[in-house]
C-alpha cells in the first residue's frame, strides 16, 4: 500500500530533514518510519504492506538535530478492516480450506450490507458512538463498496463491531437456508423418489438452536439495547461497557 503525504516545509535555512511517524490509532503511540533530507519535493510516499499504518504525524529537524513538535494526526486513508474482519468472519462461518463457499469479494459485500442494516436499526433507538457512512453499489467491483471511517482503526465502537460480526453471520445463515430451500426438490414416481430437502436439516437445527447464529445475534442485540452488552458476546472484540 502506498500513502502519499503532502507537506509545507518551514522556511528556515537550517531545516535538514522531514520525519514521518505512524500509529494504528490517531491517539496512539507514534513510531518513526521515515526520515529524509528535504529536497524541492513537498511529498513523501510511504510504502507499507501492513494494516497498521493509517495515522501519520510529521516533524522537521534542523542541522543541529533539533526536532519540531509533531503535527496533528493525518489519516492515511484506505480500508484495512477487510484484512482483519474477513478471516474472523470465515471463522464464524467455518468457511476455511481450499474450497470456500464464499469469496472474499462476496463476504465483503455481505459485511457492508449487514453493517448498513445494523446501523439503521441502532439509529432508531440506541445509536452507536461512531457515525458511519456506507457505500453500497451496483458495481461488481468490491472496491466500490465500503464503510467510512474504517471501523477497525481510528475511532472504534466495539459494540458495533461485536454486533456487526454476529449479524452478518446470522444474515448469511438465513440466506443459505432460503437459497437451499428454494433449490430443494421432492419427486416421486412409483417406487422411485428423490428428496433433496433432507439436506436442510442442518440449517433448520442452526436456525432453531438457541446457540445458532440468528439466536446469538438476537440475544446480543437485546443486551445492547438494555445497555448490557458485555463479555458474553463471543466474538474477537470486547465491549465498550467493560472499559
Amino acid at each position: 500500500m502506498a500513502v502519499t503525504i503532502n507537506f509545507v516545509a518551514p522556511t528556515e535555512n537550517d531545516i535538514s530533514s522531514v520525519n514521518v511517524y505512524q500509529s494504528v490509532l490517531s491517539t496512539g503511540e507514534f513510531s518513526l518510519v521515515y526520515s529524509s533530507g528535504i529536497t524541492t519535493s513537498s511529498t513523501v510516499v510511504i510504502y507499507d504492506s501492513g494494516v497498521s499504518t493509517y495515522w501519520y504525524k510529521i516533524s522537521f529537524s534542523d542541522i543541529y538535530e533539533n526536532e519540531s513538535q509533531l503535527s496533528a494526526a493525518i489519516y492515511g486513508g484506505g480500508e484495512s478492516w477487510t484484512e482483519y474482519v474477513l478471516p474472523l468472519m470465515r471463522t464464524q462461518l467455518a468457511d476455511w480450506g481450499t474450497t470456500q463457499t464464499y469469496s472474499d469479494d462476496e463476504l465483503k459485500k455481505r459485511l457492508v450490507i449487514s453493517a448498513w442494516q445494523l446501523y439503521q436499526m441502532a439509529n432508531v433507538t440506541a445509536p452507536f458512538s461512531v457515525e458511519y457512512s456506507f457505500t453500497i453499489s451496483n458495481d461488481s467491483d468490491p472496491d466500490a463498496w465500503g464503510i467510512q471511517p474504517d471501523p477497525i482503526y481510528g475511532s472504534i465502537d466495539k459494540n458495533f463491531l461485536n454486533l456487526w460480526i454476529l449479524k452478518t453471520n446470522a444474515d448469511i445463515t438465513k440466506s443459505g437456508y432460503l437459497s437451499n430451500a428454494g433449490n430443494a426438490i421432492k419427486v416421486k414416481d412409483g417406487d422411485t423418489s428423490i428428496d433433496t430437502s433432507a439436506s436442510l436439516g442442518g440449517y433448520k437445527d442452526i436456525m432453531g438452536s438457541e446457540y445458532g447464529a440468528p439466536a446469538t445475534f438476537e440475544f446480543a442485540w437485546y443486551e445492547y439495547l438494555r445497555g448490557n452488552l458485555g463479555s458474553q458476546v463471543l466474538t474477537h472484540f470486547g465491549s465498550d461497557l467493560e472499559n
